[in-house]
């Protein structure tokens, strides 16, 4: 299924000319007919008020360069202005490619950008920045199964605030044998 800006989430998404407009509709679609899939992304700009999850074998995959692929949260749209996180994976066989990844925020919990818990899934090539939270356990990314891998990413910019000294991991962090984080960049998280 093909997603970009100038899409129609009404569309079948078989082709970039027929492409959905939001990553979220492709995703619901594939769950829904076929429960795998893989969803390419265009280059553009997607703002979205509520995380994307994937529960089966589905791959989110950017068609350019990470930095023209960008899925924002953008809280204030969102009906309660706290926001959520951009992506959950809880399938070993979940991917997500090839994007970046900013903005997410999740309070008193796990992953401001990305959780990846449950069955587990992959993060590779990405740009994963600007999570924030608030006692949350990785601003930027949390991995919470032993199935969770994060490669060759970077992640910056994350923050943490934490009044009662609950939060942990500004840039990631791993719970309960979270898995494996190989070739990644770290950096400017506070």
């Amino acid at each position: 299924i093909y997603v970009a800006p100038d899409g129609n989430d009404e569309n079948d998404g078989a082709t970039l000319a027929t492409a959905k407009a939001t990553v979220e509709a492709a995703v619901n679609y594939l769950d829904l007919v076929c429960m795998e899939g893989v969803a390419f992304v265009a280059p553009g700009i997607y703002e979205q008020t509520s995380a994307i999850w994937l529960t089966n074998a589905i791959e989110v995959v950017g068609l350019a360069r990470p930095e023209n692929v960008v899925l924002r949260n953008v809280p204030e749209k969102a009906a309660n202005q706290v926001g959520d996180r951009v992506f959950v994976l809880q399938n070993r066989r979940a991917l997500v490619s090839g994007l970046t990844i900013e903005n997410g925020r999740c309070n008193y919990n796990a992953g401001g950008n990305v959780l990846v818990t449950g069955d587990g899934g992959t993060v590779s090539n990405c740009i994963i920045r600007s999570g924030s939270g608030n006692n949350v356990k990785g601003a930027n990314v949390s991995l919470n199964s032993t199935n969770a891998v994060l490669t060759h990413c970077v992640i910056s910019n994350g923050w943490l605030q934490s009044a009662s000294g609950e939060g942990n991991g500004t840039a990631i962090f791993q719970q309960g044998g979270g898995g494996r984080i190989s070739n990644c960049l770290i950096t400017k998280n506070s």
